[in-house]
């Protein structure tokens, strides 16, 4: 029975850190856009999660009133989106 409990709480312990580590992902590359798109580290919040970033980002450069971005600021976001849509589905696996 002991060797149960142990098995269980270690079993959980690797998934909650494995959760943990795809937040973390997540996490980094909404920082990686909030940094090529110039709106600031701390406003990467507001890039997280599955939602298109570009929509975001559109926006704020329009209340910012700052230059839309770039065609080369543009590729790179969507490069992190679809490092993004990979660990999604990895996580789903």
């Amino acid at each position: 029975m002991r060797f149960m409990v142990l098995s269980l709480l270690c079993f959980c312990e690797f998934i909650y850190a494995d959760g943990n580590y795809v937040q973390q992902q997540l996490m980094d590359i909404a920082s990686h856009e909030a940094a090529i798109a110039n709106i600031g580290a701390n406003k990467a919040m507001m890039l997280y999660g599955v939602s298109n970033p570009m929509e975001i980002i559109e926006r704020w450069n329009e209340v910012e009133q700052k230059p839309k971005l770039s065609s080369y600021q543009i590729e790179q976001i969507k490069s992190l989106e679809l490092q993004k849509q990979n660990i999604l589905k990895l996580e789903k696996n």
